[in-house]
């Protein structure tokens, strides 16, 4: 989403490429480390290293080489930070992460930190889920997970439903911070709406068969999330975000009474100047009359004062046109003999 408008596809598929490789460094670690645990799940029992397949030796060998080629790729093909996060996922993952499993339950949200926070909420209820489906199978193997100490199974479907919860303002944010349209907002949370909805079953009964459609549910719901998120993202760099800058600075205001229907284009509002005296009695068209009325004091609106000539006693020969001055300023001011762009006009009569 933090992409520019056009999408460096080659950048993203050496990405792709580091992060797999940092992947499955990752995971070579996390089985070498666990065979004897392993070897106890009927879950696990059949992978090559339980297995007798596999070395040790051959496992650590190949998440060696896939840990340099990861970081290799990520530093060269990307940047730096995203060699450096690649990394720091593995350090958690293998030196934090894995001894925790057999030590205490909160492996799970220890294991979750190394995702974002849309997939850093995801995980809880994905694995709550896989937890509660095979919690006779992690007490075989020796691993601390929640659900073995709790076994109504209320407090694992609650650390589940509490996490889809956390899913559905994310798509709000999103919007709100600019990084995808209002589209991804919609989409987004109806995903996590379906998510909570089968997160709420399994609280409200919690069973295999409702911890198994939240598994199921899970799985859906990521790629689905992230392809959303994908499709409908706003591009941080290029001429679109630009122009749409620009649009939004040179859009038209409205003055505000009494020339409500007038539009004119907002200018920032000039410091009055103390220097010299405010021109009294200078006729409206002229420029002495023009400056004197567009200065403002510091902090308030600027006044447009243009003096009405004094009303006299109707003579014989003035006719009518002297008893209408408000009627012939504000033609000025219509016709445009009077400028009335920075600030709303003040007509005062005498």
């Amino acid at each position: 989403a933090g992409s520019g408008a056009q999408v460096d596809w080659g950048g993203c598929a050496w990405l792709s490429l580091g992060t797999m490789a940092l992947s499955s460094c990752a995971n070579a670690v996390n089985q070498a480390m666990e065979v004897s645990n392993d070897a106890l799940m009927k879950r696990t029992r059949g992978r090559p290293l339980p297995a007798g397949r596999l070395s040790v030796a051959h496992a650590l060998g190949f998440a060696a080489a896939c840990g340099v080629a990861g970081a290799a790729i990520l530093w060269t093909q990307n940047n730096a930070l995203t060699a450096g996060l690649g990394v720091a996922n593995v350090a958690l993952y293998t030196l934090a992460y894995t001894p925790m499993k057999t030590r205490h339950i909160a492996n799970t949200w220890v294991g979750a930190v190394v995702g974002a926070a849309a997939l850093q909420f995801w995980q809880l209820p994905h694995f709550m889920s896989l937890a509660w489906l095979c919690r006779h199978d992690y007490a075989a193997g020796g691993y601390r997970m929640l659900p073995l100490v709790d076994p109504t199974g209320s407090k694992t479907a609650a650390v589940a439903l509490r996490n889809s919860v956390y899913l559905l303002p994310l798509g709000f944010l999103a919007e709100h911070w600019g990084l995808a349209t209002q589209e991804f907002t919609y989409e987004a949370a109806a995903l996590s709406t379906a998510l909570a909805c089968a997160a709420l079953v399994f609280y409200m009964s919690p069973s295999v068969e409702t911890a198994r459609t939240l598994f199921r549910a899970s799985l859906l719901h990521l790629p689905l999330y992230m392809a959303s998120l994908l499709w409908h993202r706003i591009p941080q760099e290029g001429p679109s975000a630009a122009s749409a800058e620009a649009e939004e600075t040179n859009k038209p205001t409205l003055m505000p009474f009494p020339f409500a229907y007038m539009p004119v284009v907002a200018q920032e509002m000039r410091p009055r100047d103390t220097t010299s005296p405010e021109p009294r009695g200078e006729p409206p068209g002229s420029s002495r009359g023009r400056a004197g009325a567009l200065k403002g004091s510091e902090g308030t609106q600027p006044r447009l004062r243009a003096p009405c000539p004094r009303r006299r006693a109707p003579s014989a020969s003035a006719g009518v046109s002297q008893r209408r001055p408000l009627k012939e300023h504000v033609q000025r001011v219509v016709s445009g003999a009077i400028e009335v762009r920075d600030a709303p006009v003040a007509l005062e009569t005498e």
